[in-house]
């Protein structure tokens, strides 16, 4: 009997990654402009944190998902929020507005972006590897048993 569609890690990354790209593309402008830099930043890294460890969840309490699928899950949808659609955005960007790149470096933007990434990535991991192991404890206590 084959997996429901909705049932699987695929399902969950892209839909994580599908809001990830609306708080990226539509919530932290609009919030930004209502109330302030500061707050449309907290509102986007608190947004960002609770999805990526509801993700790892997601995925660890699938039983027989091992651990490590969610953590891989959690890094490739991390690159694709902290990496591509920033670089996506400086790109965008740069092409509509190429005064304001004026002496800027687009390159520098790229990596900068990509250390980043690397930089952040442990972290991400950390938190993420909490709320799997939280996950394979929840499923364990309903009697599902996934393998390590």
């Amino acid at each position: 009997m084959q997996p429901k569609l909705w049932n699987s890690p695929a399902f969950l990354m892209t839909v994580t990654t599908l809001f990830l790209g609306v708080n990226f593309w539509v919530i932290l402008p609009s919030f930004t402009a209502n109330h302030g830099d500061t707050a449309g930043n907290a509102l986007y890294i608190g947004s960002r944190v609770l999805t990526f460890l509801l993700l790892a969840l997601g995925i660890s309490l699938r039983a027989g998902t091992p651990r490590m699928r969610s953590m891989t899950a959690l890094a490739a949808v991390a690159f694709i929020d902290q990496v591509l659609f920033k670089v996506l955005y400086f790109w965008i960007d740069h092409r509509a507005n190429p005064q304001n790149w004026v002496g800027y470096d687009l390159n520098g933007h790229f990596m900068a972006t990509l250390v980043s990434y690397i930089l952040f990535c442990p972290v991400i991991l950390l938190l993420g590897s909490g709320a799997s192991l939280f996950g394979n404890w929840i499923t364990r206590k309903w009697g599902a048993h996934p393998p390590s």
